[in-house]
């Protein structure tokens, strides 16, 4: 009777525990460092206003895992709406969006054109943004993000080359631009996505 060895015959039983294993402990880690950044925005919102006088003197701005975990996010919904326009796009013969709705399941965009309706658009579930935070708005060479909690898309318009804001693109027409802030030590940063 012939002997199989795992390098003929593919993967041992032992080399699967030890990918399953390693796949766990980034999991959980993942989970870890979430949990603790929510763990510390609840603490904070409990703090009394001496406390955040306090904090303020002595701290330089937020937690830095907090906000790179909520940067993180800001950036994955903007790409999630990005790639929604263009199924939406792709999906109606080049034709852009021009709406946004929320969906019928939590957190979850519509990008539609005019009327949105689970039949004639396409769905996007975000991650860190609300549905009400995301709208379309008129191409303007000075247009900027407000804050971090709004996300701006704007049709016929491309990203500069900083990637940090727009420019007029009546070249293409199918063009278009989400835009973001992002938080960047103590001030704002804005992001832009294009097509």
């Amino acid at each position: 009777m012939k002997k199989f060895r795992a390098s003929e015959n593919g993967f041992s039983i032992f080399m699967i525990i030890v990918v399953v294993l390693v796949l766990i402990i980034i999991g959980l880690s993942g989970y870890l460092v979430y949990k603790h950044s929510s763990d510390n925005k609840s603490k904070s919102s409990q703090t009394s206003s001496s406390d955040l006088k306090a904090e303020k003197v002595t701290s330089q701005g937020p937690s830095t895992t907090t906000t790179g975990v909520e940067n993180s996010y800001r950036g994955q919904d903007a790409a999630s709406i990005a790639a929604g326009i263009a199924q939406y796009e792709d999906n109606n013969n080049g034709v852009l969006p021009d709406a946004v709705a929320p969906g019928s399941a939590h957190n979850t965009l519509l990008i539609c054109a005019s009327t949105c309706t689970s039949g004639n658009s396409s769905s996007v579930i975000l991650s860190y943004y609300q549905p009400k935070d995301v709208s379309y708005h008129a191409y303007a060479s000075s247009l900027t993000v407000p804050n971090t909690s709004t996300v701006y898309i704007v049709n016929g318009a491309g990203c500069n080359d900083n990637q940090d804001g727009i420019v007029g693109s009546q070249n293409n027409p199918r063009s278009y631009v989400v835009i973001y802030a992002y938080q960047n030590g103590a001030a704002i940063a804005q992001e832009c996505q294009g097509s």
